[in-house]
């Protein structure tokens, strides 16, 4: 916002003379601008502040407008500000550093929980081979267990004549015995 040296003059209590002795000694930048024939200066706010300080602080008494600090006293207050900003900054690092070892040493952990994953898979990897290697072995031995199949040549078929039926005694008949495939396909073959 732009004001003209009378409205400046009014709302910083300042005289008129004062702000055109300032623009004249170039302490209070101003800008020209043409109406018509006549030509009017106008001063930005921003300016105004810098040179005498916020337009609210001017209807105040001295003792209670803003403390300016000489130069020895800012760079102190900046001594300070740097200071407690490296104490900021030796703290935050030391908590990265700790939060790395924390993250390296679950890094570690994990790596070895992988390893030992690894080694038991490999485990049961072997133990599954294992057991295919067993039951090919069984399935070989079943394959040849397997009876094998005698073919007798045949005997031509003999002419019996009637026998007169004799009449045995009876007599109970022995219990089967068990016996193997093997031996019950010959018995088999033979009658």
């Amino acid at each position: 916002m732009k004001l003209t040296p009378t409205q400046a003059a009014n709302r910083w209590k300042k005289s008129k003379t004062t702000l055109y002795n300032l623009m004249g000694a170039g302490k209070l930048s101003y800008e020209v601008v043409s109406k018509g024939k006549r030509e009017k200066r106008l001063i930005d706010v921003a300016e105004l502040v810098r040179v005498f300080g916020p337009e609210d602080e001017q209807d105040l008494p001295e003792s209670e407008k803003k403390v300016t600090y000489p130069q020895d006293q800012v760079s102190i207050l900046l001594t300070e500000r740097l200071n407690d900003m490296k104490s900021e900054l030796d703290y935050l690092k030391k908590q990265l550093e700790e939060q790395k070892v924390s993250y390296e040493a679950r890094i570690k952990w994990l790596e070895r929980e992988l390893e030992s994953r690894a080694d038991a898979s490999e485990a049961i990897k072997d133990i599954q081979t294992s057991v295919v290697k067993l039951l090919e072995h069984q399935s070989d031995i079943k394959e040849t267990s397997k009876p094998e199949v005698i073919v007798l040549p045949q005997q031509p078929e003999e002419k019996f004549e009637p026998v007169q039926h004799v009449e045995k005694e009876e007599t109970k008949p022995e219990p089967k015995k068990k016996r193997g495939v093997l031996f019950r396909m010959l018995e088999a073959a033979l009658d």
